[in-house]
């Protein structure tokens, strides 16, 4: 939705040659991408299931791909960020639902999605593993994987775009990536296997109705990293002339051609030496175990793991905001207007009425004496009020 209305906004925003007030539309989209990568990120290095860590990694990936598109509307050079973007969406597709068919695979075989009922299925689920590898990579953003191509020209166009924040917060997410996702790859097929489900003893690899779709996925996910590329020059020459002409503006080429732009080596370096680090320390971590998860869990580094793991404390805030505050504001309304409005209204109309009513009832006694004697007095006010009216 975002990128089919950025023709509209970018014109809007851009038109008169500065930007206007509309700017702050890709500030407010950047900047929720930017952060929602980076959190969700934290939330993949915690999390204790296998889909839910992918669950969490497709929620930062589509952080990186909304973090392109606003970047692309905070500058006249926007090609590479809407082009990072749309491509994102495209090569995240493939790695993403051959991960998650992956996921499923070693589900199946382990019954269970926990990671401590898992370990050591390297050596049960061969083909598997290799497949986990492939896109794996991409995710990581691996050079001459689909996800590298992409990412990077996410991460570029916050250098073009003049933002070191965005650009920071960009590049951090990368080594975050590269940890969590290492850690998937050493919890779930490398070590020794963890607590056994019953009945799923022996582990064997996925039956090729399951194989196949993610094999062909992870393959897909390479090839279209090796020519990615002239993917992504011919992505930039289709999007860029399409939306310059729609948009009445006249292009400005951002096809890096050499000497490559001071921006593009920036980010070249930057995204590589994150996905170093970030490899680094989850195999350091997760594979050599030097130090070991468990280590982890004690002094500063437990405080920050526990952080993340209660998922920064969102959820908890949101309800204390929107279901917790906003109940409490009902049940005080509704103790003050309906207890103490309404309903005694509603007492005190029907203690007036029954007040009235007992009242009026002692003139009905039933004694016949009592009815003449209201007869001739009726009778007498009529006979009085006629003279009235003659003598006036």
């Amino acid at each position: 939705m975002v990128a089919r209305m950025f023709p509209i906004i970018y014109a809007a925003t851009w038109v008169s040659g500065s930007p206007n007030m509309l700017v702050w539309f890709f500030y407010a989209v950047a900047w929720v991408g930017a952060v929602t990568a980076f959190v969700s990120a934290t939330q993949g290095m915690v999390s204790t299931e296998f889909k839910k860590v992918l669950a969490y990694s497709t929620v930062s990936q589509i952080g990186y791909m909304m973090l392109g598109i606003g970047a692309a509307g905070l500058t006249t050079e926007f090609v590479v960020g809407y082009v990072g973007g749309v491509f994102h969406l495209l090569s995240h597709a493939l790695f993403k639902a051959a991960l998650f068919l992956v996921a499923g695979a070693v589900i199946h075989a382990v019954g269970s999605r926990f990671f401590r009922h898992m370990g050591g299925l390297k050596e049960h689920m061969k083909a598997t593993y290799v497949c986990m590898l492939l896109a794996s990579f991409s995710l990581m953003g691996v050079p001459f994987f689909s996800g590298f191509w992409s990412k990077d020209m996410v991460i570029e166009a916050t250098v073009i775009a003049g933002k070191p924040l965005l650009f920071a917060l960009g590049v951090i997410t990368v080594a975050l990536t590269c940890i969590y996702t290492v850690r998937m790859i050493a919890l779930a097929f490398l070590g020794e296997r963890g607590e056994v489900v019953e009945g799923h003893e022996h582990v064997h690899e996925a039956p090729m109705t399951m194989l196949v779709p993610y094999a062909i996925m992870a393959l897909l996910s390479l090839g279209l990293g090796l020519v990615g590329f002239w993917l992504e020059r011919g992505m930039e020459h289709l999007f860029g002339e399409y939306l310059a002409s729609s948009m009445g503006l006249t292009l400005k080429s951002c096809v890096n051609d050499p000497p490559m732009e001071a921006h593009v080596v920036a980010t070249l370096i930057s995204s590589l030496a994150m996905l170093v680090v970030g490899s680094l320390v989850g195999y350091r971590v997760y594979v050599q175990r030097s130090p070991s998860p468990e280590a982890l869990t004690r002094g500063a580094v437990a405080s920050l793991r526990n952080f993340a793991f209660k998922r920064w404390y969102i959820n908890r805030a949101y309800y204390a905001a929107f279901v917790r505050a906003p109940l409490a504001a009902f049940v005080g309304l509704y103790k003050w207007v309906e207890k103490k409005g309404i309903d005694a209204f509603n007492y005190v109309l029907a203690k007036g009425t029954y007040a009235f009513s007992g009242a009026f009832r002692k003139t009905h006694t039933g004694y016949l004496n009592y009815n003449v004697l209201a007869m001739l007095a009726g009778m007498l006010f009529v006979l009085l009020l006629l003279l009235w009216l003659v003598g006036a």
